[in-house]
């Protein structure tokens, strides 16, 4: 074949076979040049070729010395460049994903060959008869033959755009996202090497589901996704799942595993704050209460999976503390009562005394009238008036009152400060010890 062809047809067989082990060809210029270097390498012992031309002495040694299609097209030349690529490549950069798929574009050149008439000498230098594909010499192609070569180019790149998709995701990711059922996402999640985001939908009674989630975990009849920071589990058992479509997105998972010991209640819950539990074995001094996804559980021991929004916290009845309500003894209020109503009285009698001495004041300053009837009336009330006393008042009673007042409030304020001491000294008494845990926590961290 000629080298246009050798070209299209290397990057559509590469790219095909190098699916099968998730290499992407297209996924940086290293591997596009790793397939133009492999699709065009063999026909070096050829002077008049372009990479020939490129290593003109090279090319014409190898073409004087063995002729054109004989070691550079043979499995035993194959081999050599096989393994000195890859001894090469492993000792700079520690792969060998570059020999692999130069490696198979080299096959694809020599399989192409093996379909011309003249074939290749595939067991130099064991044997020297050519090799061909098919056998029929009638259903070859002649090189140079611009019909048939220019029919295969056009299959070559319609093939190359059509398998677009599986050189971006490789054989198997195509494979198993065109299913699309748990036991697909399992496979993939079993060999993926990065996280794997979800293209769910699933029924659950008469609701439906949908949405993309991170793959934290999948089996081949449930799965266990992370959607906005929560888990997501997917169970063929208890809901009709009807498509799990993976796609990578290179990010990774950064798996940690961590021992408590003795760790205290704060300490723990900031440990647990907005973290991606997979795994938590708790164990404690004393009991507490987990809070989860809304559910809570009591105990000294707690075990749980894929665990979000956990909140660790001492149990209502251990935290509790009983409110003291101040006790008013009743002979209070009856003291103030009677002290005041004494003291409304006595300024009622004053109030009233001082306005009829007035009213005395007033009669005693007018002057006599021609009136007699008049004169008579006045002196008559000037009697009455002076013949008023002054009040007793309940002064004495009400300082009497007052002082039994401050004593009772005094004891009963003694008695309320005791009866609290009290409560205080039994709510310390029964107050559990400090609560401490131990045990083991496995987190991820997306990367």
């Amino acid at each position: 074949m000629t080298l246009p062809n050798h070209l299209a047809g290397g990057f559509v067989f590469t790219g095909f076979f190098a699916a099968l082990a998730n290499i992407n060809i297209l996924e940086s210029p290293a591997t596009i040049g790793a397939v133009l270097l492999g699709a065009t390498l063999p026909d070096i012992d050829h002077p008049r070729s372009p990479i020939g031309r490129l290593f003109l002495p090279l090319s014409r040694y190898l073409n004087s010395r063995h002729g054109h299609r004989t070691l550079t097209h043979s499995l035993l030349g194959l081999g050599v460049f096989w393994l000195a690529a890859g001894l090469l490549e492993q000792t700079l950069w520690q792969s060998q994903r570059l020999t692999a798929v130069a490696v198979i574009a080299m096959i694809s050149h020599i399989l192409f060959d093996m379909v011309t008439l003249q074939g290749v000498i595939l067991f130099y230098p064991f044997a020297k008869n050519p090799c061909v594909l098919p056998g029929d010499p009638n259903m070859r192609i002649r090189t140079g033959d611009v019909q048939k070569e220019t029919i295969w180019f056009f299959v070559f790149i319609l093939g190359g755009l059509a398998m677009q998709p599986l050189y971006k995701q490789g054989f198997w990711t195509t494979y198993n996202r065109t299913f699309g059922t748990l036991k697909h996402l399992a496979s993939e999640f079993k060999k993926s090497s990065d996280v794997l985001e979800v293209d769910y939908r699933y029924r659950s009674g008469s609701q439906v589901f949908s949405g993309k989630a991170l793959c934290i975990e999948a089996h081949d009849n449930r799965a266990t996704l992370l959607k906005d920071g929560k888990f997501l589990l997917l169970d063929k058992s208890k809901q009709i799942i009807h498509h799990t479509i993976p796609r990578h997105t290179g990010r990774r998972f950064q798996f940690s595993e961590q021992l408590l010991v003795e760790v205290d209640l704060d300490s723990l819950n900031k440990l647990l704050h907005q973290q991606l539990i997979l795994e938590l074995k708790l164990h404690a001094t004393d009991n507490f209460v987990a809070r989860t996804g809304g559910q809570m559980q009591e105990g000294q021991q707690f075990s749980g999976k894929y665990l979000h929004d956990l909140v660790i916290m001492r149990p209502q009845a251990a935290t509790a503390k009983e409110t003291f309500v101040p006790q008013i003894d009743p002979r209070i209020e009856v003291l103030r009562v009677q002290s005041q109503n004494l003291r409304q009285a006595d300024r009622a009698a004053l109030a009233e005394y001082r306005n009829l001495m007035a009213e005395l004041a007033n009669l005693e300053a007018m002057q006599p009238s021609d009136d007699i009837y008049l004169d008579q009336k006045r002196t008559q009330r000037i009697k009455e008036l002076r013949k008023v006393k002054v009040p007793e008042l309940h002064e004495a009673r009400v300082v009497e009152l007052e002082t039994q007042l401050r004593e009772l409030q005094l004891d009963n304020r003694l008695q309320n400060l005791q009866q609290a001491a009290e409560l205080e000294v039994d709510w310390a008494r029964n107050l559990p010890g400090k609560l401490l845990f131990t045990g083991v926590l496995k987190v991820a961290v997306i990367i």
